[in-house]
């Protein structure tokens, strides 16, 4: 789960750059040969975005953020990211991302409502 805000400066009738802040947490729970192990993570993630519509219903976007994995294992790690989102109106969306950070990387599809 992640809690977080953020603003957005227009720089054009297509561009803008956005900045946010979010403070989560991350619960993992594994199993291994019948033992289960769970861990809780707090998280906090910086980032300024670029987000370009290349045309009235398809947006390109990119990032570079920070993040920090509060526990006994992990460091600060430099987040790049880069997307693409396609607009069905003003309400509806969806979006694909990939994301690096130095620890890992991930692909996330969201489906998003705006109200």
């Amino acid at each position: 789960m992640s809690l977080g805000g953020g603003y957005i400066q227009p720089l054009s009738s297509t561009t803008n750059l956005d900045y946010s802040l979010h403070l989560g947490q991350i619960k993992t729970k594994a199993t291994s040969f019948g033992e289960s192990d769970s861990d809780t993570t707090d998280t906090l993630f910086a980032q300024a975005q670029l987000r370009h519509l290349i045309t009235p219903s398809v947006e390109l976007n990119g990032a570079i953020g920070y993040e920090r994995l509060h526990d006994d294992e992990s460091e600060n790690n430099l987040v790049l990211k880069a997307g693409l989102q396609y607009f069905f109106n003003n309400e509806v969306s969806v979006a694909a991302h990939y994301r690096n950070a130095d620890e890992y990387s991930d692909i996330t599809l969201t489906a998003r409502y705006n109200f």
